[in-house]
């Protein structure tokens, strides 16, 4: 198996008609490390800046249940959560196929929708890193301005 990471960015569009966006999460996956993600924006003033109609519970319902169909395995520092529900080894027992996330994003319309799956090469040593390195990339403004990245890995 290729040491692959998959990932695709969840962007939130509040209008059909106006099609603004704003990146408010990442999904990724590592099938060879049967480990899966997803990363939601810490940065919750800045939704309620783009959108004066934010519903934070209905937010906050989407980003929980993302987290629900994506989050498996545990990764150093950035998985801190493994759940364990009954249910994990039948809703994860595709985990190391390559369709994997595509099979848990496909699902999100009208406000919430993810980009188009792109990859990257990696390995278990540059794994943190990369995925670090991705969301600084694609959540930019969770960070204070001196700790941005200017940067990231080339994709496959």
């Amino acid at each position: 198996m290729d040491p692959v990471l998959y990932y695709s960015v969840l962007k939130y569009t509040p209008s059909a008609i106006r099609l603004e966006s704003i990146n408010v999460g990442i999904a990724v996956h590592y099938p060879s490390g049967k480990f899966s993600h997803f990363f939601e924006t810490k940065n919750k003033r800045r939704i309620r800046a783009f959108d004066d109609e934010y519903d934070p519970d209905f937010f906050k319902m989407v980003m929980d249940s993302l987290a629900y169909d994506l989050d498996y395995g545990k990764k150093s520092d950035v998985s801190t959560l493994n759940l364990n529900f009954p249910d994990e080894a039948k809703r994860f027992k595709n985990i190391t196929k390559k369709d994997f996330l595509d099979s848990k994003i496909s699902y999100l319309a009208n406000e919430f929708r993810f980009s188009p799956i792109q990859s990257m090469s990696t390995n278990d040593e540059e794994l943190d890193k990369d995925i670090n390195d991705l969301k600084d990339m694609y959540l930019y403004y969770d960070k204070p301005k001196k700790g941005r990245i200017d940067t990231v890995k080339s994709f496959v």
